[in-house]
């Protein structure tokens, strides 16, 4: 035998004889490999020649720092692998060409809780099916921290193909997730720091389609993070996600966040994901309720059905504050759902200091079936930036129903495909944001409004709202209320800078049983002047809180600007009144329009020659149409009516009237409001419509009402004219 001979086999048996290594004086176990295939047994070693067979056989293991367990490439294993209570590193991987399967069937294909330092890799983890079978989620890791999932496919589960709750320090890269339920990937927690510095790469979430047994609930998203700190989603892609989630109301996302901080969502893509018939959503990416200091950045979104980012609040979330969108693009987004929109602004809390701080910046938003970007009815907010962006609407650019004077709309390029470029960041300044304030820069109260127009001046009457909200018990509706303001009074000479003279129909606080006392109601004013007595008349809804009293009053005044002096309060023909409005003709006479008989039914009332009481003779019309807050003008001998529905707060659509005479008979048309959300008056209820100096062009006033916070209700001012003998209406809103 020969001495090198002679040292291999002195070095076999010194290492067959040695469970440990010394390193630095320590003893170090032997890292060790644990072979698992189909065609092995439990009863085995372990090692490549004798394999174990059963997944089950790894709890009954005493692992080791730096240990692997190995499935063999190509074969299927009976789920579900478990581990538990295991703070060592171990890698559990395939091992031959290709991946090996674990097969989850009904159950979970792998199960990690309260463990650290583990690897997954190179493994393929399937289940029955969500509509098969399976009930379960595919990889669950929860309570757990250090753990690595690499080159992983994950499919056929109804709940989420990778789960990770309540864990830390997680790092997913190269997972593809798809034909699941539920999700894709899903982090989740128990609060917003109980799943933290979890970082997901270069994954695919791909055809999970939603949870056939989820009906109270969104499912079918792609990379969903909720409940977490310090996320990173770099470089995923989402696709046909969402689209048999079993249920109408709010949907999935392809990549998004809820109730997280610090969240960074960067180079991905997210595209054709879906929702169900009915259904909410079905979006690119999604800043929802919670979130603060989040980024999106430089991501691409494309066909979505739902809109390529949605901005979103929901009522009970934790305050949403400080988040980017920067550098990203969206292409023909909001197919189906979100407003129709590329981006699309929502906050259901109606609390704008819930929904601050959003930089919207450098993005690239193209919508060429309809809007770029819009905010909902539903969208009080705070102080959000659109810095340098371009974007492209197919008509309409931007609709929205609340903008905020705290808004910054700064470098940004508008265009419409029909329309040309537009001038958006100096309109929305000058002609939205800025015209509900003062000469003074305070905001303008003056709600449920009326115009007179006299020795060229404009005299914006409205009612004055302050105070908290409060909602009147006992009623069947949603009886929101303030305390009583009074009648405040503006007045310009262009319709666009007010100079404000003050509350002209003062309320009180010492006669609880006084008309005008602040427990009650004094809405609706209009004002006429009367020539012959030289006086200025003023017509309003008075009423108690919970609308029993329904009664006109009428108050008299020398001058425009009041004082004004309550003469008078009725029921018109001894009938309740409630929204009304007064229309005076070129004749001089003049006529009261008012809501009675529960709202069902429109009287009209020609007034004395003073203009202080009715003469006796009355019409009904729109007779159990349920109409309410008249608006009445003419034009080419033709008399105009414009009611709403009776929704309470919410809005609704508009319809338009015609007589040739304002008693009548009046013959009820159609919707004079066109474009984006005519169906419910661009989320306004209008009160008043002035004949402007140029022939055939009115402004239409109208309230954006905010039940929940009635003082900060917004104005909408929008223009009508005539298409012949139609009236059509177009929001300011909408560009």
């Amino acid at each position: 035998m020969t001495k090198a001979r002679i040292l291999i086999g002195i070095g076999f048996i010194i290492f067959m004889l040695m469970p440990c290594l010394k390193v630095d004086g320590q003893q170090t176990p032997i890292p060790r490999s644990y072979y698992f295939s189909s065609n092995g047994n439990d009863q085995n070693k372990g090692t490549l020649r004798e394999p174990f067979k059963s997944l089950s056989k790894v709890v009954h293991l005493v692992l080791q720092n730096g240990d692997s367990i190995l499935l063999k490439s190509g074969e299927v294993f009976e789920g579900p692998l478990k581990i538990e209570n295991n703070n060592l590193k171990v890698v559990i991987s395939s091992y031959g060409k290709g991946s090996a399967t674990i097969n989850g069937e009904n159950n979970q294909a792998i199960v990690v809780s309260n463990s650290s330092q583990l690897k997954f890799q190179n493994l393929m983890l399937i289940g029955n099916g969500r509509k098969n079978g399976n009930t379960s989620n595919g990889c669950s890791i929860s309570n757990s921290k250090n753990i690595q999932i690499d080159q992983v496919t994950i499919s056929g589960f109804q709940k989420a193909g990778l789960y990770i709750f309540s864990s830390q320090h997680l790092s997913v890269n190269h997972c593809i997730a798809k034909h699941n339920g539920a999700s894709g990937i899903l982090v989740d927690g128990t609060d917003k720091k109980s799943s933290r510095y979890i970082t997901i790469r270069n994954s695919e979430a791909i055809d999970n389609p939603g949870d056939p047994t989820n009906f109270t609930n969104h499912s079918g998203n792609g990379i969903l993070v909720g409940w977490c700190t310090s996320v990173l989603i770099d470089h995923c892609e989402a696709t046909n996600n969402g689209w048999d989630m079993p249920r109408i109301g709010n949907g999935p996302v392809g990549i998004w966040t809820y109730e997280s901080d610090s969240v960074i969502i960067q180079n991905c893509v997210s595209h054709h994901n879906k929702t169900s018939n009915g259904g909410s959503d079905g979006g690119g990416f999604d800043l929802d309720g919670g979130v603060t200091n989040a980024i999106i950045q430089n991501c691409e979104s494309y066909e979505n059905e739902g809109a390529g980012y949605g901005i979103y609040q929901y009522a009970g979330a934790s305050n949403w504050d400080n988040n980017k969108i920067i550098n990203c693009s969206s292409l023909n987004d909001g197919l189906k759902s979100g407003g129709k929109a590329a981006v699309y602004i929502w906050n259901s809390s109606q609390d704008q200091k819930q929904f601050k701080n959003l930089v919207f910046k450098n993005n690239r938003i193209i919508n060429r079936n309809n809007v770029a970007i819009k905010f909902d009815i539903l969208s009080n907010h705070e102080s959000f930036k659109f810095i340098g962006n371009t974007f492209t609407g197919r008509d309409s650019v931007l609709v929205f129903n609340q903008l905020n004077e705290k808004d910054l709309f700064q470098s940004n390029k508008w265009t419409s495909l029909t329309r040309g470029k537009l001038n958006n960041d100096e309109e929305l300044h000058q002609n939205i944001i800025q015209p509900s304030r003062d000469l003074t820069g305070q905001k303008i109260n003056a709600h449920g409004s009326g115009i007179l127009y006299y020795n060229n001046y404009y005299y914006l009457y409205g009612e004055v709202k302050s105070g908290s909200t409060w909602l009147v018990p006992g009623q069947q509706w949603e009886c929101y209320r303030v305390p009583a303001g009074g009648i405040a009074c503006y007045r310009s000479t262009d319709l666009k800078n007010w100079t404000n003279l003050g509350v002209v129909l003062a309320p009180t606080t010492v006669n609880a049983s006084s008309e005008l006392d602040t427990s009650r109601v004094i809405e609706r004013p209009k004002v006429i002047y009367n020539e012959r007595t030289k006086k200025f008349v003023l017509w309003m809804h008075l009423d108690k809180n919970d609308y029993s009293y329904a009664r006109v009053g009428v108050a008299v005044s020398d001058k425009p600007e009041g004082p004004f002096k309550l003469v008078n309060s009725f029921q018109p023909n001894g009938e309740e009144s409630r929204d009304m409005t007064i229309f005076k003709d070129a004749d001089g006479k003049a006529y009261l329009f008012n809501a009675s008989e529960n709202n069902n039914t429109m009287h009209v009332n020609e007034l004395t020659d003073d203009y202080l009481q009715l003469k006796p003779n009355y019409t009904k019309i729109l007779v159990n149409e349920r109409r309410e807050s008249p608006a009445v003008f003419s034009y080419q001998n033709k008399y105009y009516l414009i009611t709403s529905l009776c929704t309470g707060w919410a809005p609704n659509k508009a319809l338009y009237a015609v007589a040739d005479h304002p008693m009548g008979p009046w013959k009820q048309i159609d919707n004079p409001c066109i474009g984006n959300d005519a169906e419910i008056t661009y989320g306004s209820q209008i009160s008043y419509i002035q004949p402007l100096k140029e022939n055939g062009k009115f402004l239409v006033l109208a309230d954006a009402w905010d039940r929940y916070d009635l003082k900060h209700s917004a104005y909408l001012w929008m223009q009508l004219y005539f298409d012949k003998t139609n009236p059509m209406i177009i929001s300011s809103k909408t560009y």
